[in-house]
């Protein structure tokens, strides 16, 4: 597959590079083009190490970075734990089986990675890029020693993909939704995604917005105990465990990362343990979508159009090229202002040609 817009942004950095990428990435297929794209850059495959998620991987993709020298490494998935403990233990295992260079590139998916090696030092000299927000408020409150530049609260990004998440999350939703009916659906969560997915549901739902940080609701059992749908925008606990109990007939969706978003493990170990994280599952009158895991992730090659969607790993991929090849300060910095808006500029340009 050719994404024009990655082409465009590999065409503004120079051809070279001496780091060890370490990427905590969806096995999608514009991910892959990314991490492709920076081979041609001058990253050697051989020392580019891809850790997984198992609720978006896709053996398909999994094989063709296999085939052009990267190494993607192997996960599990344990319907009993929580998946952010999994996915830890998962970085743990294979950082210590990856002979790593001087330079090291972390392009991290939620925090996890960059945690695990803020808690384990490197003797490395370390560069990072995080392009979610749930990693960016995990990270947001620590001294950290190198680094980060910050895709996950990017204007372009928000700006941009959050309508075509929205647009997935709002398409997927009709499977478990009847035309004739109105529901009474909540979004937890205000940012970028709640609000997008707002705006895209019909006058089917009659939508209530509740944010965890700005709420003038004192009690959350009252918020949730008579909602036919919840959608989960947070990227943290929107809803822990305990708060089941206030739950009526209701559809569980989640829209954000991980399994957090409703505690979900919780509702996992009432069934038998298993290791496929697309189930669905029954408990009282709960139903949870997708093991608890984001709507937006089947396991597909790609779940938003690639051409769509190009946009971020566009940013991701100027992200690598620029901290690599350019000074930073340490902590969470903002991609170039000029050369995000290039790249902004661009894109609308290809999008009206598609």
């Amino acid at each position: 597959m050719t994404l024009p817009l990655l082409e465009y942004t590999s065409e503004l950095f120079e051809n070279r590079s001496e780091y060890t990428v370490i990427a905590c990435q969806h096995l999608l297929e514009p991910n892959a083009e990314m991490l492709l794209e920076l081979t041609k850059n001058g990253f050697k495959p051989e020392n580019i190490h891809v850790i997984p998620k198992a609720y978006s991987f896709n053996t398909e993709i999994s094989d063709l970075l296999t085939s052009k020298g990267l190494n993607v490494h192997k996960i599990k998935f344990d319907s009993h734990k929580k998946y952010d403990y999994q996915h830890y233990n998962n970085i743990e295992a294979i950082l210590s089986k990856i002979n790593k260079k001087p330079n090291t590139l972390l392009i991290d998916d939620g925090g996890l990675l960059i945690d695990y090696i803020l808690e384990h030092p490197q003797s490395t000299q370390i560069r990072a890029i995080e392009q979610t927000s749930s990693g960016y408020n995990r990270l947001n409150n620590r001294e950290i020693p190198f680094p980060i530049i910050n895709i996950a609260r990017s204007k372009t990004k928000l700006l941009l993909e959050s309508p075509y998440i929205a647009e997935l999350v709002v398409s997927r939703l009709k499977k478990y939704t009847q035309e004739n009916k109105t529901y009474n659906t909540l979004i937890m969560g205000n940012g970028a995604i709640g609000r997008s997915i707002k705006k895209q549901l019909n006058a089917n739902h009659k939508v209530t917005m509740y944010d965890t940080k700005h709420s003038h609701v004192k009690y959350l059992e009252d918020v949730i105990e008579d909602k036919d749908i919840i959608i989960g925008c947070t990227g943290s606990v929107s809803i822990p465990a305990e708060f089941h109990k206030f739950l009526g007939k209701v559809l569980l969706i989640n829209a954000s990362s991980s399994d957090r978003e409703f505690d979900a493990v919780f509702i996992r170990r009432t069934f038998k343990k298993n290791n496929d994280p697309h189930a669905n599952y029954k408990y009282r009158d709960i139903q949870l979508i997708n093991s608890g895991f984001p709507i937006t992730f089947l396991g597909n090659k790609h779940e938003v159009e690639p051409t769509k969607i190009q946009i971020t790993q566009s940013l991701l991929l100027a992200a690598a090229l620029s901290i690599t090849q350019n000074e930073y300060k340490n902590g969470f910095q903002q991609l170039d202002k000029e050369l995000e808006e290039k790249i902004r500029n661009q894109y609308i340009q290809i999008k009206t040609y598609l």
